[in-house]
């Protein structure tokens, strides 16, 4: 069942986007590129608010903070780094503290330039005319690794593997090396991934620790992926999302005591609505369903791309008879994305099984006009209509 969209005028391009939390930095910033004539800027107090002019408009710089409630700033470098056409959108992330380990962390995710301390005028500019003259002087090798995770973001993985093969000096690129890793888990080539990864391995960053903690997990090697996972941890201690990683890794093994001891640390630390998700998913995909909900609640502004996860614990409460809370989680499905079919269709159904009758013959009758010839909405009418 799908739905057509209307299409609209796209919206106005947007030179920089500044993304903080902290009303004076964010307004600081603002004055700062107003000064000097740096084109259109935007302002949100978010990450959560970044994803719609992220995803409406081209925007062509993003200046982000990294501690933010809700969506942290890593978290919505992510977000930046997974949409193709965006892939390579210069980020300058600004950090209060300087910390080495933070730096190198958000360097590693995706980040141009980490700015610490205090921000002035001269920092930023600097900082933003240091990440375009970086950008022009790329050399070929720089332009083809682009190219080749641009494939991989396509998840063209093939192509990807042979474009950063031929990219010179590869040998000694760990970007490059990294990546043909990367693409060989996916492809679930686990040999191979192992092979590439030991000439990176001894000199390890978070993704590499990471990747070849998942690639031993893969070939049942669980004592090795829990020690990378642990080194990970040591290397970047103040990282929640390697916590949770550990912690994830321990619930699959049945190390409870060990899982609940990451997660306990992280909710000391005020973690974000995505990483209280990802807690929430980890015990769900265990079918621990009690727990799952303990963490997906505590989420108050969860972001659409996450709506799939609410759904799959609305199934999960439906099949355990919890039908008045299974319907909660589809009303909250459908804030995140209004007027989804799928969603709407399963709520209807709960309604009607919680003698709500006629709000399900009220969904039922607004995806009949919207889909008149589907034939399992018309059989529910139809039976709504005789009972």
């Amino acid at each position: 069942m799908t739905d057509d969209t209307a299409t609209t005028a796209p919206a106005p391009p947007i030179d920089f986007l500044v993304v903080d939390s902290q009303a004076a930095r964010r307004a600081a910033v603002v004055q700062y590129l107003a000064d000097a004539r740096a084109g259109e800027v935007l302002a949100v107090a978010g990450g959560h608010d970044a994803r719609h002019p992220l995803l409406a408009s081209q925007v062509g710089f993003v200046i982000t903070a990294t501690t933010m409630p809700r969506m942290t700033g890593i978290e919505l470098l992510r977000f930046i780094r997974r949409i193709p056409r965006y892939f390579d959108l210069p980020v300058l992330m600004l950090l209060r503290e300087t910390m080495e380990e933070k730096i190198l962390f958000a360097q590693e995710e995706g980040a141009d330039f980490v700015l610490c301390g205090e921000v002035t005028a001269e920092a930023l500019l600097d900082a933003v005319s240091a990440i375009r003259s970086r950008r022009q002087q790329r050399t070929q090798p720089d332009i083809d690794l682009l190219m080749a995770r641009h494939l991989f973001l396509r998840r063209e993985y093939d192509q990807a593997i042979d474009k950063a093969l031929q990219i010179e000096g590869v040998g000694t690129n760990r970007e490059a090396i990294q990546l043909i890793c990367e693409c060989y888990y996916r492809q679930k080539n686990f040999e191979k991934a192992h092979q590439y990864l030991k000439q990176i391995i001894s000199t390890p960053n978070s993704k590499t620790l990471h990747l070849l903690s998942k690639v031993c997990l893969a070939e049942s090697q669980c004592g090795d992926a829990i020690a990378q996972l642990t080194k990970a941890n040591l290397l970047y201690p103040s990282s929640l999302d390697l916590k949770i990683d550990l912690g994830k890794l321990y619930l699959s093994l049945g190390m409870e005591e060990q899982a609940k001891g990451q997660f306990k640390a992280v909710l000391a630390e005020n973690p974000s609505d995505l990483l209280l998700i990802k807690m929430g998913k980890a015990y769900l995909a265990q079918g621990r369903v009690a727990e799952a909900c303990f963490f997906l609640d505590k989420a108050e502004q969860p972001i659409p791309e996450t709506a799939y996860i609410f759904a799959e614990l609305a199934i999960a409460l439906e099949a355990g008879g919890d039908l008045a809370r299974a319907a909660r989680q589809y009303e909250k499905c459908l804030e995140l994305v209004p007027n989804n079919p799928t969603f709407l269709l399963n709520l209807s159904k709960l309604y009607f099984k919680t003698d709500r009758r006629d709000e399900a013959q009220s969904i039922i009758s607004q995806l009949h006009r919207r889909f008149p010839d589907n034939e399992k909405i018309n059989n529910i009418l139809a039976y709504l209509e005789k009972h």
